[in-house]
């Protein structure tokens, strides 16, 4: 989905009453227990005050969206559904669509993909052909089991935006699935794209996953690509060739499986090697980015560099 902040209602209004057997909550408690916890990402310990909050604001797509969209975090999907929908529902008459996106995230994690797809072509009458859209369509796509719609939305995706976190992200998870449209490379490639231009607080359970999918990928590397990344790596080793020389083809072994940490490592040692200081470190910071807790890239990083 897009990037969407979580927003909190802070408006001040009436008193809420809890349900029978809950104690009494003002407006002003629920909004700051309920940022309280979201800023913490306890999503449960959201739930009790967001709820408040809804009854407090019935009318506010806000409240609603705050509320589906912490149980939608939590992994309760289908419990997210209905206060997404009516937070899609008050929002109707606006041009915003994040309920919309959030609802259709919950209709497909919780095993809907039709109703995720015509809930995202009510998204695409507001917001035409933005790219992260195109690629959430993507994904609904490929779990309703049409990968070449998939593509096709993908494709027009990256042609609009070529580095669009969200189309470059779904692009390999398409590629890494057994079939006709595997490659192994290219999805490769297209996880440490999204990983190094992405920053982690709009997408943090996708660079998580996409973490999972790189040491899953460099796990089950097929013969031919071992065969091309084992001779770039030899020749990258070999005292017989100048040091230059050895770095270029460390270079295109990093660019010939990015799921290889060890390629990585060893350009970063010849470009220490070679006094190339700065491609060094950058490509450090790379390394904490794509392989987090391998210990010959150090601690992890505060910001990447793409």
């Amino acid at each position: 989905m897009s990037s969407t902040n979580f927003s909190i209602v802070c408006a001040m209004l009436a008193a809420v009453f809890c349900a029978a057997g809950c104690s009494r909550m003002s407006p002003q408690e629920a909004i700051a227990e309920g940022r309280d916890a979201v800023e913490r990402g306890d999503w449960e310990a959201a739930e009790k005050p967001l709820r408040a909050v809804t009854r407090a604001f019935p009318s506010s797509w806000e409240a609603f969206y705050n509320l589906g969209s912490a149980r939608l975090r939590a992994g309760r999907a289908a419990d997210a559904v209905s206060p997404l929908a009516k937070a899609a529902k008050l929002a109707s008459g606006t041009d915003e669509t994040r309920p919309l996106e959030a609802l259709a995230e919950a209709q497909r994690l919780s095993g809907d993909p039709d109703a995720a797809y015509f809930t995202l072509k009510a998204v695409e009458e507001k917001v035409y052909r933005k790219p992260w859209l195109l690629a959430s369509l993507a994904a609904v796509e490929l779990d309703r089991g049409n990968p070449g719609a998939a593509k096709a939305y993908l494709a027009d995706a990256l042609e609009i935006d070529e580095g669009e976190p969200v189309a470059l992200f779904n692009r390999a998870v398409l590629e890494s699935r057994p079939g006709p449209d595997y490659d192994h490379p290219a999805a490769a490639r297209d996880l440490a794209a999204f990983l190094l231009s992405s920053r982690s607080d709009p997408f943090p359970d996708m660079r998580a996953d996409a973490v999972r999918r790189m040491a899953a990928l460099d796990a089950s590397r097929p013969d031919s690509v071992t065969e091309t990344l084992d001779a770039l790596l030899l020749a990258a080793h070999d005292p017989r060739r100048t040091l230059r020389e050895r770095v270029v083809k460390a270079a295109d072994a990093v660019k010939a499986d990015w799921s290889n940490p060890g390629a990585l490592a060893w350009y970063v040692n010849l470009l220490r090697q070679s006094g190339d200081v700065a491609r060094a470190e950058l490509n450090v910071r790379r390394g904490r980015t794509l392989f987090p807790l391998d210990p010959r890239f150090g601690a992890p990083a505060a910001e990447s560099e793409p």
